[in-house]
């Protein structure tokens, strides 16, 4: 179907009264009725997500309703499922939307009752016995964009297969499926019910038995939960144990727009402008923030009278470590134990695991893979050896109650982690300095350019298939000894470039318009690493070409 027949499609058969104002709006808007209609929503590595509006390429309840009777579908009668949603605009009403279709397609309901992190689904999927769960949310990125994120039933991001399946089932599906009952009516039948709080308390049992056990009532803690669902547990759950806990106030609370923190990314500074401006003025030891699923979370540490933002590599190293250390002091660690990191992650992680005497293991990019291989040894009836696993995006997890990434357990274990080396007289900047010189100077760097909307996103695509006519020789003068397109070894879409004691990674992001480059390398200095990674980043723009 062209973008006027979609358009006018969309015209007839739309009743909200919002979506049907902002396509009348489209009518004499020729850039913007293009590109919400130019294509469907894709649902992708883990199912969709958007910017919030009316069209086929925009999140709307005619969009979700969709893709929710398509996992319905695909589900089958006599599975059941289970809904969260964060605190973003839509999100309770898409989880409406989504637990009517599942309920039309025979799927028993549970939904939570209010906003709650990522990983409490995640959890409650295998607690419930569950056939999935779905949340709405768009993780990090900014106020106008929504999701409808997948998982299967084992808790982690669901499969390829699945993901095909579904997709497959939304290619039948129309878009204007006429409602059979009500939210309220679906409850009142006992197709919909609400999450009991046994699971709550469930969940945080489980991350609790995570613990390093290091007492943290020395160590104060600056939170925000940059208006997100880690508000309603992170502070609470790290006050009671023992920390000396203050919050930014004006992001505990909901705000649809996201206006003290317009991108919630605690992989970036720019998040964390309010909370460093209140440790100005009160300067704790450390300041966290999570994004608004609460399944990423940052770091900045107080070091020389200075806030300084720790990368996603850096904290995973540092709890890798921390971990490591304290599960080995009785004894040695079993050599078939693993630690788990998508590969455009730092390898100093998997110097810190062989030099305790474990495994490590590196997967695709998306903890979704992590997900798999934590089921897999599960599966194999041996869950204990599993360690750690982080991704580079600020994303970890410590253990196998949950099979995506974690804020609150993180929140947890960064405390711990900190607290340790406070009593040894050391930041968090010092205890990653000992790292460095212990296993020397590991450098990432990650810069995105952003290509947005239908000329974006086939610029991208362009400049993917040059690069793979490419034959690369040299990245930053030095010899490049292994070339990798990983569409032919796991199907995503990256190229690999790696030198010795360094790599250039290039790929589209799977959940923004953005191409990613990701710069790896390794010296005896943080200086000569720098420099090296600073070469990198020209030969790689003057690959890319724009």
């Amino acid at each position: 179907m062209d973008i006027q027949n979609a358009y006018s499609l969309w015209c007839r058969n739309v009743k909200n009264p919002e979506l049907l104002a902002e396509l009348k709006q489209l009518k004499n808007n020729t850039a913007d009725r293009t590109d919400s209609f130019y294509r469907e929503l894709s649902f992708g590595t883990a199912g969709l997500r958007g910017v919030m509006g009316a069209g086929t390429n925009r999140m709307n309840i005619y969009v979700v309703r969709r893709a929710a009777l398509a996992l319905g579908k695909v589900l089958g009668k006599e599975q059941s499922a289970v809904i969260a949603y964060d605190t973003r605009r839509n999100s309770r009403k898409f989880a409406e939307e989504t637990a009517c279709a599942l309920a039309e397609k025979g799927v028993k309901v549970w939904l939570f009752e209010t906003p709650v992190p990522l990983p409490m689904l995640s959890f409650a999927i295998r607690e419930l016995g569950c056939g999935a769960g779905v949340m709405l949310t768009a993780s990090h990125n900014p106020s106008q964009y929504n999701g409808f994120k997948c998982f299967g039933s084992d808790g982690a991001q669901i499969s390829v297969k699945f993901t095909k399946q579904i997709a497959a089932a939304m290619e039948k599906t129309d878009y204007f499926v006429k409602k059979r009952y009500s939210f309220a009516t679906h409850c009142k039948k006992g197709e919909i019910r609400l999450v009991d709080r046994d699971i709550y308390k469930a969940y945080l049992s489980a991350v609790l038995a995570c613990r390093t056990a290091e007492d943290i009532s020395d160590l104060s803690v600056l939170y925000t939960p940059l208006n997100g669902t880690g508000m309603f547990v992170v502070p609470q759950f790290l006050h009671g144990l023992g920390a000396r806990m203050d919050t930014v106030a004006e992001q505990m609370k909901i705000d649809l727009d996201f206006s003290t923190c317009p991108s919630p990314n605690p992989e970036n500074i720019e998040a964390f402008s309010l909370a460093m401006e209140q440790a100005e003025r009160t300067n704790p030891d450390i300041i966290l923030a999570t994004d608004p699923d609460c399944d990423r979370i940052g770091v900045a540490v107080r070091h020389n009278e200075a806030y300084r933002l720790l990368t996603g590599n850096e904290i995973g190293c540092l709890l890798l470590d921390r971990i490591l250390a304290e599960r080995t002091k009785k004894e040695p660690l079993y050599e078939l134990a693993v630690m788990i990191r998508s590969f455009v992650s730092s390898p100093m992680a998997d110097a810190i695991m062989k030099s305790y005497g474990g495994q490590a293991w590196d997967v695709p990019v998306g903890f979704k893979y992590i997900g798999e291989m934590i089921s897999a040894l599960a599966d194999n009836g041996c869950p204990e050896l599993f360690i750690f696993a982080f991704e580079e995006s600020c994303g970890y997890l410590a253990g196998t109650y949950c099979r995506d990434k974690d804020g609150v357990a993180a929140a947890m274990l960064i405390c711990e982690t900190a607290a340790y080396h406070k009593k040894q007289g050391m930041t968090l900047v010092d205890a990653l300095e000992n790292l460095y010189q212990k296993y020397g100077y590991y450098v990432n760097k990650t810069d995105s350019i952003v290509l947005p909307g239908k000329n974006g996103e086939q610029l991208r695509e362009r400049i993917m298939a040059r690069l793979r006519k490419k034959k690369v020789k040299t990245i930053a003068d030095m010899k490049v000894t292994r070339y990798a397109d990983h569409l032919k070894i796991d199907s995503t879409d990256v190229l690999e470039y790696e030198c010795e004691n360094a790599r250039l990674i290039i790929r589209p992001s799977g959940t923004e318009p953005k191409l990613k480059i990701y710069m790896m390398a390794k010296a005896q200095s943080r200086e000569n690493a720098e420099d090296i990674i600073e070469s990198i980043r020209a030969d790689a723009i003057n690959l890319i070409g724009i």
